[in-house]
């Protein structure tokens, strides 16, 4: 479609968590979803407090940045760039996740 609407998602999971520290422990802060060739925003969240994250309904024709910031300004960010969203869950199962991460 050419928009940032659709069916694709990234959903922070395994090592895709937000982590801090040497330690990497699963932690809570801001994860910001950037076109990736535009660097327009597209999705602002925050992650729980077991570092999971869910951004939803993006276009799987474009490519994203992610970064994760530290509030704190204790560590550098992390940035994941020119990804393309997964598409293996529905909606009802992208919901289920989430409820399984609370």
């Amino acid at each position: 479609t050419g928009t940032n609407a659709g069916d694709g998602y990234f959903a922070g999971e395994s090592d895709g968590i937000v982590t801090i520290g040497d330690d990497e422990i699963p932690s809570s802060r801001q994860i910001h979803c950037f076109d990736a060739h535009t660097l327009n925003l597209v999705k602002s969240s925050w992650s729980l407090p077991n570092g999971r994250f869910l951004f939803t309904e993006l276009s799987t024709e474009r490519e994203y940045l992610l970064v994760g910031r530290d509030y704190m300004k204790q560590y550098r960010p992390e940035a994941w760039d020119y990804r393309v969203p997964e598409t293996g869950l529905s909606s009802l199962e992208l919901k289920q996740l989430w409820e399984s991460w609370q």
